[in-house]
């Protein structure tokens, strides 16, 4: 079974580079990102224009260079989180998380019972398409899978302990636009505000 070449290399605290694709279909540039030494890449469809079956091709190119495929779904919904799972997506951000009862529906929605409530489908993207047997295979996904949440509302900053204490949850990234809006600042960077949102986080 497929091993998550990323949340191996964190645990193991090496440092890892990725980027976000949002425009192109080619399924020649996730390898160009690997040969460029990427060891992992957000595929976006919050704000990219970019559907299902072009994703899902994208995550098999991905899956095939030994990257991880990561998804940025466009909101915090059942079928969007599933769905991209199943194409081999080996974790999924979900943005503008707000509420500490909306991630843990998030967490539940990316693993199989009995950690979870995601329906299960074995001959798909992620199993390479190879028959597994079931609980060997759903339990290895929930140990493997990640849950990656987009901080990006104050609401969220002034919550963030309760938020990334939900059992399940792997990591957060900061959604610096809109993180600003909700500020009322300009997107820069080093305004105080910024820079203090930035560090509860990090903290």
């Amino acid at each position: 079974m497929r091993k998550n070449a990323l949340r191996q290399a964190l645990q193991e605290g090496k440092t890892v580079f990725g980027t976000m694709l949002q425009e192109s279909r080619s399924p020649a540039v996730p390898e160009l990102m690997a040969a460029a030494g990427f060891d992992f890449i957000f595929i976006d469809m919050e704000h990219g224009a970019l559907n299902m079956e072009t994703v899902a091709d994208l995550i098999k190119v991905t899956r095939l260079t030994g990257m991880t495929p990561l998804v940025r779904v466009s909101d915090d919904e059942y079928h969007l989180v599933a769905r991209v799972l199943d194409a081999g997506a080996q974790g999924v951000m979900v943005p503008r998380v707000e509420r500490r009862d909306r991630v843990g529906k998030i967490v539940q929605w990316a693993k199989f019972p009995l950690d979870g409530c995601r329906g299960c489908s074995i001959l798909k993207g992620h199993s390479d398409y190879h028959p597994q047997p079931l609980q060997e295979f759903t339990r290895h996904l929930n140990r493997e899978n990640m849950v990656i949440l987009q901080i990006e509302r104050r609401a969220a900053i002034e919550d963030i302990d309760d938020l990334l204490s939900v059992p399940g949850v792997d990591a957060a990234i900061l959604g610096p636009n809109d993180l600003a809006l909700s500020l009322g600042i300009s997107n820069d960077m080093a305004h105080p505000l910024m820079i203090e949102s930035i560090d509860k986080v990090v903290k």
